[in-house]
């Protein structure tokens, strides 16, 4: 019942005008990351790159972390993983070398 609820909530908030879609700054990077957590420990792929992917196009750049978290297990490794991770990776490093206070601020390596 718990995932269903889960299943049920995310999807209603992903494609509503609800809270989720409302949450600004934090709580939508750190609210998608752990919803790919627990897409990938549920086994869905699909969904857990899909909120990891809405996690960090709010902002959520711990790339190491993300690299080596334990729940996302399921999908560290794959070839659609890696090219996700390094794409914002890459575009971060971009965005910080333009603009050194973010790393000051916000880099999270």
């Amino acid at each position: 019942e718990a995932i269903d609820l889960l299943n049920k909530m995310l999807d209603a908030d992903k494609q509503s005008n609800s809270l989720f879609n409302n949450i600004r700054g934090a709580g939508l990077k750190d609210n998608a990351y752990e919803a790919a957590c627990a897409y990938a420990l549920m086994g869905n792929k699909g969904k857990s790159m899909e909120y990891l992917k809405v996690s960090m196009d709010n902002g959520y750049n711990k790339f190491h972390h993300i690299r080596n978290d334990i729940d996302l297990k399921a999908i560290q490794g794959t070839p659609e993983f890696e090219a996700l991770v390094s794409e914002y990776e890459g575009k971060w490093t971009s965005r910080i070398s333009n603009n050194q206070s973010d790393v000051e601020n916000n880099y999270d390596l």
